[in-house]
């Protein structure tokens, strides 16, 4: 199988209590339902309190475990980022 680029992919990112993007949706910035095209397979939506990438079948959203590993892992960069970002205020402080 020849390698192709998929760029028809879309994602979303919101809460977990956030209404997820599907056919059918209206939008509320301009009443437009949206079409099988505004939400492609594969499209992803990130929930930002929860960590957690669902991704869209082309009839429904679904979260894996799999994915699981990746919230591990983001959650563990994100740690250590906050704790370097506080490192860099403590130094700036003793200055």
């Amino acid at each position: 199988m020849a390698v192709r680029l998929e760029g028809t992919i879309k994602r979303w990112i919101g809460l977990s209590t956030a209404t997820k993007p599907f056919p059918g949706q209206v939008r509320e910035s301009d009443g437009v339902a949206l079409g099988a095209t505004d939400v492609p397979s594969g499209s992803s939506f990130f929930e930002a309190d929860t960590w957690r990438i669902w991704r869209w079948s082309g009839t429904e959203w679904q979260y894996t475990d799999q994915n699981a590993e990746i919230v591990a892992y983001l959650k563990t960069i994100s740690e250590q980022l906050g704790k370097s970002v506080e490192y860099q205020k403590i130094q700036v402080e003793a200055l």
